[in-house]
């Protein structure tokens, strides 16, 4: 028997969510064997810098599948030990079978943005995210 593996999506309607640090609930699926056992949706935290990755390794998360994430949000992941697939977009269930079909890649996209002193941000992953 193989391994259960705990697989969070950042989604925002049944969208998987163009950036997930602003996605407003993360679906959890546990999977096993290429099938899924089980799944549980939760509210996002209030976005903070840094906070969402150990969030989700307090649910014991070990694979992230979103669509755009920033360079430091990836690399707050590693740190933790959740592994990512980045750079994927459509509807959560279509994402989610291609999933456990073995059909997904990560293209590695990156969010990049810049800040502004007035609070404003601007920037793109080519996700459909901007900031």
């Amino acid at each position: 028997m193989s391994a259960l593996v705990r697989v969070a999506f950042p989604v925002e309607g049944n969208q998987l969510s163009g950036h997930f640090g602003h996605a407003p609930e993360f679906l959890l699926v546990d999977v096993q064997e290429g099938k899924e056992v089980s799944r549980q949706t939760h509210p996002s935290p209030e976005h903070q810098p840094g906070l969402i990755p150990q969030w989700l390794r307090g649910f014991e998360v070990d694979l992230v599948v979103a669509g755009g994430i920033g360079a430091r949000a990836a690399q707050l992941f590693e740190e933790a030990g959740i592994d990512l697939i980045s750079g994927v977009s459509g509807p959560v269930e279509d994402v989610l079978l291609s999933y456990l079909r073995g059909q997904l890649r990560s293209t590695g996209a990156l969010c990049s943005s810049h800040g502004h002193d007035h609070g404003e941000e601007h920037g793109s992953c080519g996700n459909g995210c901007s900031h």
